[in-house]
């Protein structure tokens, strides 16, 4: 049970952050406008954009697809397959998705400040 309830709290965490994200990269130029450089700050909200999606995709793989109890009944149509505890691949997706996450916030507080 707490299980799903963890899977459900991370899919909507990450569906959350994906729609901020996208509405964030929409957004931007009207965002900006008071600034001195409008150009630059758009691009800093922009990176926020982005390092908002890759957070979103690092909660999903980490979250979500992360291991369940198996299931004896054959007959279940689970959206989420059981994935290995020790899953190699969805480790190296989780960490490139962290890292791409954290140098994408760097870069959106470096051109934040530059835009004043």
């Amino acid at each position: 049970m707490v299980t799903r309830i963890v899977g459900v709290v991370g899919a909507a965490a990450s569906m959350a952050l994906l729609v901020t994200a996208l509405w964030a990269w929409g957004a931007a130029p009207r965002l900006t406008d008071a600034y001195a450089r409008p150009e630059v700050v758009a691009w800093a909200v922009r990176s926020g954009a982005v390092a908002a999606a890759a957070a979103a995709q690092a909660v999903l793989l980490v979250v979500v697809l992360k291991r369940r109890p198996p299931r004896e009944d054959p007959d279940d149509l689970s959206l989420f397959p059981s994935v290995p505890k020790a899953d190699p691949v969805g480790k190296f997706l989780g960490v490139s998705a962290g890292l791409v996450s954290a140098v994408a916030l760097v870069s959106a507080i470096a051109l934040a400040l530059a835009g004043r």
